[in-house]
């Protein structure tokens, strides 16, 4: 019996999804180096990086079902992140700037989520 989820992992699919991964890594590694304080072209690519890991780990399957997921539940939790995600992280009264950290750290990734989500939906849709 032929094992479908095997063989998506054919090498043209792998090193197309291993070139994806390695140049996510290298654009989220370069863009927290330089920093991300007032700066529009590093939070360009820590996002651009981060949509493109997404992307990268969903892309085999080749299903727009599966990004249309990816955006709504990263849609649902950024929705619930400013509702009442920030009002649970200030209660906790963490330390110095760690509640701001981690709800832009959140919103990064929620927001990269949809713009990968719209994309892969775009991409992978039935003509």
């Amino acid at each position: 019996m032929n094992n479908h989820f095997l063989s998506l992992f054919d090498p043209d699919t792998l090193r197309k999804s291993l070139m994806y991964i390695s140049l996510s890594v290298l654009l989220i590694t370069v863009s927290l180096i330089i920093g991300l304080t007032d700066n529009f072209l590093t939070i360009t690519m820590l996002l651009s990086g981060i949509a493109m890991f997404l992307y990268a780990v969903l892309r085999p399957w080749e299903k727009a079902g599966y990004f249309a997921v990816l955006g709504g539940v990263c849609l649902i939790l950024l929705v619930f992140e400013f509702l009442s995600g920030i009002d649970i992280l200030v209660k906790m009264k963490l330390k110095g700037d760690l509640t701001e950290l981690i709800l832009w750290i959140a919103g990064f990734i929620f927001f990269a989520g949809i713009i990968t989500g719209i994309i892969g939906i775009f991409r992978f849709r039935k003509q």
